[in-house]
């Protein structure tokens, strides 16, 4: 019942008492979202509100917020909610620096072509200093990335929040667009694939595997899946062939997320918390 719901965030412990009436009119206010978020978004609601801090996010694109347990899409989903009661608690801070975004002073996300970031200074570095930069497919076949390991990602916010990696660059925001992955560069890298994991994201993975045999995919098994089968949804266009490329475990986990054997059919990469992203990448 929302009542509920708002008497549950309003009673937190890091919710001050002279603000708790402005806060319970603020969600009254919203009262139409609210009631669309089920108990384990509610969570993460107050989970994520209680995190958010002023300049939290600098240096940091939004989808790269230190945030604990949760997920930053979600935050990205429900950004009017959260801005609107993080002004609250925050004594219009919010609205006087010109909206959310702006408060935690993250940076604004890239738009257009393949978007490169390096993963260390040493990197960034030998681009010039660049922490950021867009090239076209046929520049990246025809010119090295100047880092050893190289992760693909197929969705740029997932890339942007990628974390510390030493010698490494992700090139990411491609989706599909893996043509200049036939670059004869990429034999001498250790080249890492990370996508959604769905048909469609295994799909990808195989199409990458065929350009480039050793890839590694990371995050892309049943362990995740399992961790995260509450933040998943369905998959409206999935791929019904076989991929080609897949391995035996990928064939067997492609074949489970198309039966409907999880909570739903996707998991986007999104939706995995930081603290996840980084206990698995302190393992290769």
């Amino acid at each position: 019942m929302w009542t509920t719901k708002l008497s549950n965030l309003v009673q937190q412990r890091f919710v001050p008492e002279d603000l708790k009436y402005s806060l319970s009119n603020c969600l009254i206010e919203h009262l139409e979202q609210i009631e669309k978020l089920n108990d384990l978004q509610w969570r993460q609601l107050i989970q994520v509100v209680e995190q958010l801090k002023p300049n939290m996010g600098e240096g940091l694109y939004l989808r790269a917020l230190p945030l604990e347990v949760v997920d930053t899409k979600f935050l990205e989903l429900n950004i009017t909610l959260i801005e609107a009661i993080c002004n609250v608690l925050h004594d219009s801070e919010v609205s006087a620096s010109g909206g959310l975004l702006a408060w935690l002073n993250c940076l604004d996300s890239p738009k257009g072509w393949l978007t490169i970031r390096p993963l260390c200074t040493e990197v960034q570095k030998r681009i010039g200093g660049l922490p950021v930069l867009k090239l076209s497919s046929d520049v990246l076949k025809n010119y090295e990335l100047p880092a050893a390991y190289i992760f693909v990602i197929e969705n740029i916010q997932s890339g942007l929040s990628f974390p510390h990696f030493a010698n490494g660059i992700v090139v990411c925001g491609g989706g599909k667009n893996i043509t200049w992955m036939e670059a004869a560069w990429l034999k001498k890298k250790k080249v890492f694939y990370w996508g959604d994991l769905d048909s469609e994201g295994l799909n990808i993975l195989s199409m990458v595997r065929e350009k480039h045999p050793a890839v590694i995919p990371l995050m892309m098994d049943e362990a995740t899946v399992l961790h995260f089968q509450e933040r998943m949804v369905d998959e409206p266009d999935s791929i019904s062939d076989q991929p080609n490329y897949l391995t035996e475990h990928e064939q067997v986990l492609f074949h489970a997320l198309r039966a409907g054997a999880f909570n739903q059919r996707r998991l986007e990469q999104e939706r995995i918390s930081v603290d996840w992203i980084l206990k698995y990448i302190e393992k290769l």
